[in-house]
């Protein structure tokens, strides 16, 4: 089964109780919910949301494996930003925390089919939505409709990539002989406009363009800023709030978000720096290297 990632430090400052209800914003293999709905027996329950419908089975196989009872288990399809909406459908009160991990459950997405990997040549969709065909957007939409500037705006801003601007050109130019609509067409674009020793051969060439896509397309970071502005207004006093991200654009957003909170008076910080990985961790699940957990309380 899935093992999230800094699992052990989640639970210690989420601090689930017995009879205590929680969020999952970002339910993906489900490993979050089936330890908190241990340690909030006999009738805690998990509100778990997710954008791809698939965590849902996922999850409930995996309580039924561990024998945990599934009415203690309440799904949403659908985008943590409308976490307000969801909470309402589900008809689940007193919640006590939220646990969010930013992260992508790299195996699901990897055999998706939509082109969230620069591995295997798929066609360019990148949206986590399961029902894809209904996606708003789409990242061969971006790559063959955006200007050359817009292009490498968001490679910039989204991906840190500082050969944004000779790939954005690239794209215009391969988009004008035929439309970019699979992963393979563009880190064949990737590969041909960046240096032969790129990144020292340390990262892939086409990594920080991809992960710029990805967050383009689904929204991520207007996504994670929506649902931090909401934070104070759902969960109740004492209740306690944890997000764990994997790059620097999340976590400055979460860092930035708490220290306003706690600024207004709104919540007390319960990690002044951010928790990582040990190496123990590390070395049993290298995703983890880059992870940032932050947690607050609600005052």
């Amino acid at each position: 089964m899935h093992v999230p990632v800094l699992l052990q430090e989640v639970l210690k400052y989420l601090a689930p109780q017995s009879n205590e209800n929680f969020v999952d914003g970002t339910l993906g293999g489900g490993g979050y919910a089936l330890a908190i709905l241990k340690e909030t027996s006999p009738e805690g329950k998990i509100l778990g949301i997710d954008l791809d419908n698939e965590a849902q089975k996922r999850t409930v196989d995996s309580l039924i494996s561990s024998q945990i009872e599934l009415d203690r288990f309440v799904f949403q399809e659908g985008n943590f930003k409308d976490i307000d909406t969801l909470i309402t459908k589900a008809n689940i009160n007193n919640f006590s925390g939220l646990v969010l991990d930013l992260g992508l459950n790299t195996n699901s997405l990897e055999n998706s089919g939509r082109g969230f990997s620069f591995k295997v040549d798929e066609p360019l969709i990148m949206t986590f939505r399961s029902d894809w065909q209904n996606a708003p957007l789409t990242a061969a939409q971006i790559l063959n409709s955006y200007s050359e500037s817009e292009l490498a705006q968001i490679i910039w801003l989204y991906g840190e990539e500082r050969y944004s601007r000779p790939i954005a050109k690239a794209i215009i130019i391969t988009r004008k002989i035929n439309p970019i609509t699979t992963t393979k067409q563009l880190v064949d674009i990737i590969e041909k406009t960046v240096p032969q020793n790129y990144e020292r051969g340390r990262i892939h060439k086409a990594t920080r363009t991809f992960q710029a896509l990805r967050i383009a397309t689904n929204g991520e970071l207007n996504n994670l800023k929506t649902i931090l502005d909401k934070i104070p207004s759902i969960f109740p006093s004492k209740s306690r709030c944890v997000i764990v991200s994997f790059h620097s654009l999340e976590d400055r957003l979460v860092k930035q978000a708490f220290r306003e909170m706690k600024k207004n008076g709104i919540a007390t910080i319960l990690t002044p720096k951010p928790i990582v990985a040990t190496p123990e961790e590390i070395s049993l699940n290298p995703k983890s290297h880059s992870a940032k957990l932050r947690a607050i309380q609600i005052i």
